[in-house]
């Protein structure tokens, strides 16, 4: 496995999380946000450079044995790790879900 791979799909989330971390104290939030994090980044990233370039091919493993593809991918993966974090703060504090169930005549409640 390339270093470069573990590097430009792992340290932007890192980042998120640091940013994230200020505000949020428990760790096992801080180690699922790591994770949510790493695949919002990756998917942000793959799916910005597969517009850009207009090629699915382009995101492959070999490609990240080129230094050039992947500073240019971790510089978009980066600018994410910074917008992402505060997109889902902004989500989580303005969006309200709430599910309601009704009990109909005929159905019996088991707890």
């Amino acid at each position: 496995m390339n270093i470069f791979i573990i590097i430009c799909t792992l340290f932007p989330a890192f980042i998120s999380v640091l940013i994230c971390s200020r505000k949020e104290k428990d760790n096992k939030k801080l180690f699922l946000s790591y994770f949510l994090f790493s695949i919002l980044i990756n998917i942000s990233s793959i799916f910005s450079i597969i517009l850009y370039k207009r090629d699915t091919n382009i995101i492959i493993e070999q490609n990240f044995i080129y230094f050039q593809f992947c500073a240019k991918y971790l510089l978009i993966s980066l600018v994410f790790a910074v917008i992402i974090p505060y997109i889902v703060e902004f989500v989580s504090k303005n969006l309200k879900i709430s599910v309601e169930i009704k009990k109909g005549k005929n159905e019996k409640k088991d707890i």
